[in-house]
């Protein structure tokens, strides 16, 4: 039997295109909640690597920078709390290379605009990386300032991961 390797710079394949070894990383927020402008662009802290089998995760920077050239499927949630003033809206985003690439909005009838800790998703998408230079991060927007809560509770904390999906 023959043995399959799998290097930094391609993944490898089974011979029928299937890749086997494949960059999977999950971060999440600690257990401190985060302060949210109002209308502007916020990164959202993920400073703990849950699992990350390629190390192209930066817990320091918080970003996402593949190393193998293809296309990544990301997710990602938050928990977001309204501020004194009502928050009519909300937006997650993946960001790339500094500019949303995708994004999924909240959107609350203006008369009752407060939010109470919900658990809102990011968009479920997929995006091409070229395995040099592109790096995704997770940023938040909302009309109030607000917050990002997170708990000692593991499964309701912010979450932001994603995998390769498909070689370049």
């Amino acid at each position: 039997m023959s043995k399959i390797y799998v290097d930094e710079i391609a993944p490898k394949t089974t011979g029928g295109g299937i890749i086997i070894d494949v960059p999977v990383f999950k971060a999440e927020g600690s257990d401190t909640d985060q302060s949210i402008s109002a209308a502007t662009s916020t990164k959202l802290e993920m400073p703990t690597v849950v699992f990350d089998t390629h190390g192209y995760y930066d817990a320091a920077n918080y970003r996402f920078t593949p190393k193998i050239a293809g296309y990544y499927q990301f997710y990602g949630k938050v928990r977001f709390k309204s501020g004194s003033t009502k928050t009519e809206s909300v937006v997650l985003h993946i960001y790339k290379n500094g500019s949303s690439a995708d994004a999924a909005q909240w959107q609350l009838d203006s008369s009752t605009a407060k939010w109470n800790n919900p658990v809102l998703t990011f968009p479920t998408t997929v995006i091409y990386a070229n395995g040099t230079t592109d790096y995704f991060e997770p940023f938040i927007y909302s009309n109030q300032a607000g917050t990002a809560t997170d708990t000692s509770s593991q499964d309701l904390r912010s979450q932001f991961g994603g995998h390769l999906v498909r070689g370049a």
